[in-house]
């Protein structure tokens, strides 16, 4: 499971969406000409986590040398690709997704960032390499890249930190091109539920279901489905007995270890 030392105590918890009807919405098929709004138009937060909440973590350490946290509303684009980084960014609550899209209406989520996590450790120097928006409700924990220059120039430890996200990043991305290259379908769905209980923190419910804030359209965009596939996957899925849907945003697993073994292609699939 991936570490939540970055934010430790805040990054695990749940995400600010509450909102029922919202939750529905999040999980209809999105309009691709839907209206998104820019982070320039959301009000920046003046108030700084308590050191003392964060546990002398990492957070702490971003905290005390200027960052600051912001809420974001659901559907945000908080960058696009090729615009310059404007610093470090981690994701203390909800869910962010990095995405490419062609002119034809293709679009490819290239990875997802889940609470506890940076939304990306590339040198700051680089532009962002895809468009950034929060899936759902979601605050950010932001340093300004001045700051994180002069942080990373000052504080070694830090740098050693940053490296070990790093590496969670290479591995979180390694597993994703398993999943697009060389995964069956069931095995991709298999693999998401899994990456959402391992990475996840805050995406879980009380009852121990997790909590998919992403449509079927996003889900397939992100595993390589047509959404129609990733519909009939969860049929089956629920058909085989590995997992019962309480609502099509929340899935309650009835054997993490038999599905563990289905992501890894340890079990036998069945012909459609």
């Amino acid at each position: 499971m991936v570490d939540c030392e970055i934010l430790n105590g805040i990054g695990t918890q749940q995400s600010v969406l509450t909102d029922p009807e919202g939750e529905r919405d999040a999980m209809s098929n999105p309009d691709p000409n839907r209206r998104r709004t820019p982070l320039n138009s959301v009000p920046q937060t003046s108030d700084f986590l308590d050191s003392r909440a964060s546990g002398g973590s990492l957070a702490a350490v971003l905290l005390d040398h200027g960052a600051y946290t912001q809420k974001i509303r659901r559907r945000t684009l908080v960058a696009q690709k090729g615009t310059p980084q404007e610093g470090l960014m981690a994701v203390v609550s909800g869910l962010v997704k990095l995405s490419m899209s062609w002119h034809d209406g293709r679009t490819q989520i290239l990875g997802l960032r889940f609470p506890g996590e940076f939304v990306t450790l590339r040198s700051q120097a680089e532009p962002w390499f895809a468009d950034v928006e929060v899936v759902e409700d979601a605050t950010l924990l932001i340093l300004e890249t001045a700051k994180a220059d002069q942080l990373r120039q000052e504080n070694t430890r830090f740098n050693t930190q940053l490296n070990a996200h790093v590496n969670r990043e290479i591995a979180a991305t390694q597993a994703h091109l398993l999943t697009l290259g060389r995964r069956a379908p069931l095995e991709r769905l298999a693999s998401l539920l899994v990456e959402f209980k391992d990475r996840g923190a805050g995406l879980k419910t009380a009852r121990g279901e997790v909590r998919l804030p992403m449509s079927r359209d996003e889900i397939g965009d992100y595993i390589g489905l047509e959404s129609e596939t990733v519909s009939r996957q969860f049929t089956r899925l629920k058909a085989d007995g590995y997992i019962h849907l309480v609502s099509p945003s929340r899935v309650q697993v009835q054997d993490w270890a038999a599905l563990i073994q289905l992501s890894n292609g340890e079990r036998s699939l069945a012909a459609e």
